[in-house]
């Protein structure tokens, strides 16, 4: 079963993201295919058939790095069947975070998954999912934890430490040492034995271990998850594909202050529309970043050169050492879209809500270009409700989405319902009396003797506040008393809402494998709904 709770609900969501889902009417200015009707993948496909990329040297470059990643026989089929001139690809994409990242990364291959299939049936050609490695990022600090609930319920974090720390080391030159072996123990330590804990654990230990590259352990995970799925992985950080992208670097390195000055033009539309701006993008910066020992950008000089912070040239000697070395460059994250789709034949980007609004952003680029914009698509956004986390649910007389917020308010909601009613009733009546009393009071002061009544007011103030205090006390002598109910909200809340945030962007995915196996795939893959744009909370039957 699934409940649906619409994110206008939820906080923390920015404004242009709940556009973008419920009205969108107002941000037709920021994506090419703001309205989904269905009519605007067969626009879009139009438009693609007259891009020309290289199938067979991308076929190529896909099939080696899938190998590598152990992917089965669905998946090199797919890679097969982008090589034929019709094919289109549905992509999605993250950080390759420790042990697959976040709830929400598979989520979103899924989500990329689904749309391809469909989008097959719809338009009669092949389109294959591809979930783009981000092995370019260099942020160790968001990719390198995971997060499970412990034997207390309580969200705990487990953080990979190597003897030396990367600096601005992209993930796929991040290889992991020893000290891996100490997260795989951690992790032992806080799950429970189960008929699936010797599977899991093999897994995982056979994709993160010693000696592998951080990307590279990412993608062996997700592909030993998503076996049978189809789903093709590719990293962008491999020199062949970096080379293939080399024409589309090379014509920002020529023109930055173009790209510049169409960024700016669009972040003044979506600021004069009310939005936030997701990216800060420094006006003097290219999209471009360079490996010089470190992942830093290229940044425009007051005298039309480049500099890596190090090194300050002319764009003809940068050129120069893009067409010599071009796995040295690598795109920034609003750059990164208009790689993608010069690349593939990408009808459909499947996104989370920070993807969503920097694409906004990004349509200046594509522009810019020339480069084909996709339909950008939300991703499913889920809670897991376990059975047990259910039953409590019910128990306390609240609904799943009553969950979704700061466990001390939900305490207070079923406090404030489980109070003696008698109690709350007789409060209520005498502070009726006090008022009606005080009242006739106040009328006699006045008569009596007007210059008091300022006095009277004051101390009839104070004696109206000492019962809303005694009132204050009492509720908080009975949630004390209630301490099994407050046990219980923030055990539900440890699952459901870990710390203060929604489950899927804290929780990894293989504490819940080990409770039900690898079947849990398939069953998130049947089970999630594609088309809804609200946080589905979805109930785990297996």
């Amino acid at each position: 079963m699934t409940t649906h709770i619409p994110f206008t609900r939820l906080p923390g969501r920015s404004r242009l993201f709940l556009d973008y889902l419920y009205d969108t009417q107002h941000i037709g200015a920021f994506f090419a295919w703001p309205f989904r009707t269905g009519r605007e993948f067969e626009s879009c496909a139009r438009l693609l058939d007259n891009h020309t990329m290289d199938r067979e040297a991308i076929g190529a470059i896909l099939r080696r790095q899938n190998t590598s990643f152990g992917a089965d026989k669905a998946t090199m089929r797919n890679i097969d069947r982008l090589t034929a001139p019709n094919a289109l690809t549905v992509f999605t994409g993250q950080q390759v975070g420790l042990f697959g990242g976040p709830l929400y990364t598979i989520y979103k291959a899924l989500g990329a998954i689904g749309w391809a299939g469909r989008l097959e049936k719809q338009l009669g050609r092949p389109v294959i999912p591809v979930f783009w490695l981000a092995a370019d990022d260099h942020d160790f600090t968001e990719v390198g934890w995971t997060a499970f609930p412990n034997t207390e319920n309580r969200p705990q974090r487990i953080t990979y430490e190597p003897d030396k720390i990367p600096e601005r080391i992209p993930t796929t030159q991040i290889i992991l040492d020893d000290n891996i072996e100490k997260v795989h123990a951690r992790r032992r330590d806080m799950r429970m034995e189960t008929e699936f804990s010797a599977e899991v654990d093999a897994a995982l230990a056979d994709c993160y271990r010693p000696g592998v590259s951080l990307a590279d352990a990412f993608g062996k995970w997700m592909t030993r998850v998503l076996a049978g799925k189809g789903l093709v992985l590719f990293s962008p950080a491999d020199a062949e594909a970096k080379r293939l992208g080399a024409g589309l670097f090379e014509r920002e390195l020529r023109s930055p202050e173009c790209t510049a000055q169409a960024l700016d033009l669009v972040n003044l539309r979506v600021v004069e529309s009310g939005y936030h701006l997701q990216v800060s993008h420094p006006p003097k910066n290219t999209h471009l970043f360079y490996f010089n020992g470190k992942r830093v950008p290229l940044v425009r000089t007051t005298d039309g050169r480049l500099t890596d912070g190090e090194t300050e040239q002319s764009t003809d000697d940068w050129i120069e050492i893009l067409r010599a070395h071009p796995d040295r460059f690598s795109p920034g994250v609003l750059f990164r879209p208009v790689l993608q789709n010069f690349l593939f034949p990408n009808i459909a980007y499947v996104g989370g809500p920070s993807e969503v609004t920097y694409w906004a952003q990004a349509r200046a680029l594509f522009e810019v270009f020339g480069v084909v914009q996709p339909v950008v698509l939300p991703r499913p956004f889920v809670t897991l409700v376990e059975n047990n986390n259910r039953k409590v649910v019910e128990r306390l007389e609240l609904t799943l989405p009553d969950v979704l917020t700061d466990p001390e308010t939900v305490v207070n909601v079923v406090a404030r319902r489980t109070f003696s009613a008698d109690l709350q009733e007789l409060f209520a009546k005498s502070r009726e009396c006090l008022t009606e009393r005080l009242g006739e009071l106040e009328d006699a002061v006045k008569a009596f003797e007007p210059t008091l009544e300022k006095i009277f007011k004051q101390g009839a103030g104070k004696i109206s506040a000492e019962l809303t205090t005694l009132e204050k006390k009492a509720f908080q002598a009975h949630k004390r008393k209630n301490e099994i109910i407050r046990q219980q909200v923030y055990k539900i809340s440890g699952h459901l809402f870990p710390e203060n945030s929604l489950q899927e962007r804290v929780f990894g995915l293989p504490y819940y494998l080990n409770k039900y196996g690898f079947r849990l795939v398939d069953y998130l893959a049947e089970n999630l709904e594609l088309d809804v744009n609200d946080h589905q909370l979805l109930e785990i039957d297996l």
